[in-house]
């Protein structure tokens, strides 16, 4: 599989990395920072639909290809405007530090 060509990696998606900060209570409050900016091609692969805690909840699976990005792991997520990703899989694409190719799963809540 050739890697896609530049120009269509054309959606702007921010890497974010997790935080965790003691609150004057001393509980653990969790935030996302921007780890990197980076140009990707999103692909969705597939949906679904499934019900969880008495709600409706749609999953959105999404191939995304980046420029390798040091230090990138499943621990990270991606948003993209206003639409979060969680990481399943960062691989290193063909082993030669030039591409990462990325599972990921959009959630968005339909119904309350």
């Amino acid at each position: 599989m050739k890697p896609e060509r530049i120009g269509r990696r054309n959606r702007r998606l921010e890497v974010l990395t997790r935080t965790e900060v003691d609150t004057e209570l001393g509980e653990q409050e969790v935030s996302w920072s921007v780890f990197a900016t980076v140009w990707a091609s999103v692909s969705p692969l597939r949906g679904q639909q499934v019900m969880e805690a008495g709600a409706v909840e749609a999953r959105m699976s999404h191939r995304i290809l980046i420029r390798y990005l040091v230090g990138l792991t499943p621990k990270h997520r991606l948003r993209l405007g206003s639409r979060l990703f969680e990481i399943h899989s960062a691989s290193d694409m063909f082993d030669g530090h030039r591409y990462h190719d990325i599972m990921a799963e959009e959630l968005v809540g339909v119904g309350a």
